[in-house]
This record gives C-alpha cells, sequence and structure tokens, in this order.
C-alpha cells in the first residue's frame, strides 16, 4: 500500500503577525540605486544585487554582516543566486520579486537554513530543500519548488518542541515527497498556501508529534495523501480545498482534532483513520450536497486484531465553501 510506503520515509493559537508600518527607505549610495518601498525596522537595511555602491553580491555574506533586527533586502537584478544559506540571527530577508529572485542552492544541502528565532522570509523563489528549527518565523509569499521536501519546520532528534511558526501565503510543489513537514512542534499556522506533490509518493502537509496548532484556508491538491496527522492532537483543520488527491485526510494515532468546513474534491478516499479518537468532524462538505450524514470508516487496532470503526459528520455542509487563496 502506498501510505505504508510514505509512513515509512519520514514518520496559531499565538501567532504573531507583524503589521508594519510602511515607508520609503532612500537610496544608500549613488543615485543609481532603486526606490524601493521597504518597511520599516527597528535595525538597517543591507542591500543584495543591483547597482548600487556598497550593496552586496552574495546573500550569505550580507547575512554574515548584518545584526538582529536588521533587513537584507535582495534586488533581482543577479539572480539567480547560487547559495546555499544559513540564517543565524533574527532578521527580515526579503526578495524583491518572489517570481523573479531565486535561490538556487545545491540539491544535495539545504538551501536555506533557518536557526535563529524571529526571522521573516518572504519574497523569494527557492529551488531545494528548507529547514527551519527555531521560533517565531514567518515564511510568507514565496515560491518553493524541492525534488524532496519543500520545507521542514521543527526539531528532528529529540524531543524539543518548536513553536509558534507561520507559514502562510506560499506556493509549494515538490516533485514526488512532502510538501510540508511539521515535526514536534505546538501553536503554529499553516495557511493561504497553494500545495501540490507528485500523486505517486507525495504529501501535502505532514504533522508529526505536533499539536494546537491550525491549517487553514490552504489549497492541496494532486498528492498521494493530503494531510497527514501522524501521533497528534487539539489540532485545527479548516477550510481547505482537498482535491484530486489519493487520500483526502489521513489520520494515524491521533485524537481530539477539528476538521471542520473542509471541501472534499474528486479524491479517490477522502479520509481515512487508524486508531485514532475523539476527532471532531464537522460541516465538511463531501463532493455533492447530502442529506444523510457522512460515514467516515477507518479501523483501530487492538493488539494484532485490526477492526473496521467510524468517525460521523452528522452535518456536512450542501455546496463548497468559498476559500479565496
Amino acid at each position: 500500500m502506498r501510505k505504508n510506503n510514505l509512513i515509512k520515509k519520514g514518520v496559531v493559537v499565538a501567532v504573531i503577525l507583524l503589521f508594519i508600518s510602511v515607508s520609503v527607505i532612500p537610496s544608500t549610495g549613488t543615485t543609481d540605486v532603486k526606490q524601493i518601498v521597504m518597511p520599516t525596522t527597528s535595525g538597517d537595511t543591507l542591500y543584495v544585487g543591483g547597482n548600487g555602491t556598497g550593496n552586496y553580491t552574495k546573500i550569505q555574506d550580507a547575512i554574515d554582516n548584518a545584526s538582529d533586527g536588521d533587513t537584507v533586502f535582495v534586488y533581482d537584478d543577479s539572480s539567480p543566486y547560487y547559495e546555499n544559506l544559513i540564517v543565524d540571527k533574527s532578521i527580515t530577508l526579503k526578495g524583491e520579486n518572489k517570481e523573479t529572485t531565486v535561490i538556487n542552492g545545491s540539491d544535495s544541502e539545504i538551501v536555506v537554513n533557518i536557526s535563529s528565532d524571529n526571522v521573516i522570509l518572504s519574497g523569494f523563489t527557492v529551488l531545494g530543500n528548507f529547514i527551519v528549527e527555531a521560533n517565531y518565523t514567518i515564511i510568507s509569499g514565496n515560491i518553493i519548488k524541492s525534488h524532496w521536501e519543500c520545507i521542514q519546520i521543527g526539531c528532528f532528534s529529540g524531543n524539543f518542541l518548536h513553536y509558534n511558526n507561520t507559514i502562510m501565503n506560499n506556493v509549494f510543489k515538490s516533485d514526488g515527497y512532502i510538501c510540508i513537514m511539521i515535526f514536534n512542534t505546538i501553536l503554529n499556522m499553516i495557511s493561504g498556501n497553494i500545495i501540490s506533490s507528485g500523486i505517486v509518493q507525495g504529501g501535502g502537509i505532514w504533522l508529526h508529534n505536533s499539536n494546537d496548532s491550525v491549517v487553514s484556508e490552504n489549497i492541496i491538491k494532486d498528492s498521494e495523501i493530503s494531510i497527514i496527522l501522524d501521533i497528534c492532537s487539539n489540532n485545527t483543520i479548516t477550510k481547505n480545498t482537498i482535491s484530486n488527491n489519493d487520500y483526502g485526510i489521513y489520520l494515524y494515532s491521533s485524537s481530539s482534532n477539528t476538521i471542520l468546513k473542509n471541501n472534499f474534491l474528486d479524491n479517490e478516499r477522502d479520509a481515512f483513520f487508524i486508531t485514532s479518537f475523539l476527532n471532531r468532524w464537522k460541516q465538511n462538505y463531501w463532493n455533492e450536497p447530502r442529506v444523510l450524514p457522512k460515514l467516515i470508516f477507518g479501523v483501530i487496532e487492538i493488539g494484532s486484531i485490526w477492526l473496521p470503526w467510524i468517525n460521523i459528520d452528522w452535518n456536512p455542509a450542501q455546496e463548497p465553501y468559498d476559500i479565496g487563496v
């Protein structure tokens, strides 16, 4: 079973969104520097690319010379940037245009590695693997493509929990594996993203041992499994459009989660669960208007015995929701 192959390969409540006033930052150097509308920050702005005096050639050099609270602004003139970045300071890393400001790293390494808290990254196309082992990170308004995982958030060894990370308004595309992997975390937000992976062995969002988070208003399509909750509790999965997947939502040993007001469209199987209890299925749209409650079939494991079990969406929606991603 393809689900078993996928499991073997990898098994907000307090989100901080920075609403910052906008001002025009004057060019520092000669008059040939572009005038950019930049958010006001408490620190300095370091420029990469472009043609201004003092601009850095490499993004990593600017990061290395930045201080906490600074902004590193990257022009698209010199794109693509063939770098593998380590972000170990609390900075804002902003690309000029997400379509044209490209970070293209080596496939054999992590392209962007964020290890410091309070980092904001936006406005890039990232080609390759992306990892976050930090807190209060905002990944917003990017295009992230990978042959493997697009982005991994959390601690992958030990039991240390990361928390309060936000992934929003990005486009993710994986060529056959997991787009978003969330391991050992709490209080995260995944919202407003467009997510697709190879339908043969790919997954959309995988939460492992991750609790009290919100997955909302995403479009998740063309995957083997759209959303996997693996040993998770108290998460809210709401107002997502889940379409053209082998499995829509797959729960494994996950309890007390809420699956609310999602669109399930043209999936081979909309939902399945194994040994998962007390999950609340409410007002989801299941491919078509329904008069009767929707039965969600699964199994429970008692020792070596597998028994059929059901969950019920007692009041399914009569028409699909307008997600508006």
